[in-house]
């Protein structure tokens, strides 16, 4: 149950902010996407971790997240609305 939640909880929520930011014509693309890339990260990232928690170990691991995600927060700070640019 605790592992239906998260899960139950991505995709409505992903799908909402899909259609307030892209207009009808680009949601498919925008949502194609979004889902290809979360999958990828979802392949990548047990890869990355492992290599990290074997190279600096557990405890160092989570402190070596803290600049990447601070990183992140800067960059969709500055970010401007979503608008889809189509080929």
């Amino acid at each position: 149950m605790m592992l239906g939640f998260p899960h139950g909880f991505t995709y409505p929520v992903s799908v909402i902010s899909i259609s307030r930011s892209f207009n009808p014509a680009d949601r498919n693309a925008a949502n194609s996407y979004f889902f290809s890339i979360m999958m990828l990260i979802g392949v990548i990232m047990p890869f990355i971790s492992g290599i990290m928690v074997n190279t600096i170990g557990p405890k160092f691991s989570f402190i070596a997240l803290i600049p990447a995600l601070l990183r992140r927060q800067i960059v969709s700070g500055r970010r401007s609305t979503g608008t889809w640019v189509s080929a």
